[in-house]
């Protein structure tokens, strides 16, 4: 199993280096889902499965970077939620977007299933 961030989200198209996933020093290394499938086959293994896993953080969280606040900052979101400065307005929006984008494959973060490349069923879904 391997779960991280992947580039191929809508996430990252709409909030570029503000996306909040972007995290460095912690990410050095963000993949697309094919620059996964070709890193597993690489290693001799392939993708069995990938299951998107997005949350509301990759807008309310990637929003806060656009604005400047900092995610340990008093006024983020993550520190005290209850802040008038948060779009509370926004937060349905955002779960129902979440949603989308996770049953298109297009969340911010997903988990990869790999087995070895001699035993495992190949499938592309998702890729």
């Amino acid at each position: 199993l391997v779960r991280c961030p992947t580039a191929s989200s809508r996430a990252f198209a709409r909030y570029g280096a503000d996306w909040v996933a972007l995290d460095a020093p912690r990410h050095l290394f963000v993949p697309t889902r094919a620059a996964m499938a070709a890193l597993a086959a690489r290693a001799g293994w392939a993708v069995e499965a990938v299951a998107d896993d997005a949350t509301t953080l990759q807008c309310w969280g990637s929003r806060q970077n656009r604005r400047g606040v900092a995610m340990m900052s008093p006024a983020s979101r993550m520190r005290t939620p209850w802040r008038p400065r948060v779009d509370w307005l926004r937060m349905p929006w955002w779960a129902w977007r979440t949603r989308r984008d996770n049953r298109a494959c297009r969340g911010d973060q997903a988990c990869w299933i790999l087995r070895p490349a001699a035993a495992a069923k190949r499938t592309t879904e998702g890729l």
